[in-house]
């Protein structure tokens, strides 16, 4: 599945039927890149190319997603377990995705992201502190500059 910005979602949800798919085929969705088997998030080229402000960016909106993850309620390991059986019993394709996975990912995703920030002489952000609950209101913040002696 792909993720659309909201404003493009928007978009396409209200133009006619005969439009959409049109309008969905000349969005080219950003390159992303992967987890590793050692579960290190290794940067797409594209992603290489971001500069400090799209990278710091697209952090924001990752923390904001999962900034509340280990607060909500995620259903018995049993429902867990049954809803992975009936995806894959009908066909779907995220049937070992779980929850956690996905966080897993998202979180490697982040500190790829921040230590590209760093390799390019931006300002980072604090994870550990961010990814720690929050009203959604607080948006994540680098953290400031180290001062020169």
């Amino acid at each position: 599945m792909r993720r659309l910005p909201l404003a493009l979602a928007l978009l396409a949800a209200s133009a006619p039927a005969y439009a959409q798919a049109d309008l969905l085929k000349r969005i080219k969705p950003a390159s992303v890149g992967k987890v590793d088997e050692n579960g290190v998030y290794q940067l797409s080229e594209e992603e290489k190319g971001y500069n400090c402000k799209k990278l710091t960016g697209r952090m924001q909106v990752r923390i904001l997603e999962i900034r509340d993850y280990h607060e909500r309620t995620h259903g018995s390991t049993l429902a867990q377990g049954l809803k992975s059986i009936g995806s894959s019993l009908a066909g779907s394709r995220s049937s070992g995705a779980s929850a956690d996975a996905r966080y897993r990912s998202d979180v490697a995703m982040l500190e790829a992201y921040n230590r590209q920030l760093a390799s390019k002489k931006c300002r980072t952000f604090n994870l550990e502190a961010e990814l720690t609950p929050k009203p959604a209101i607080e948006t994540p913040t680098p953290a400031p500059r180290a001062k020169a002696p």
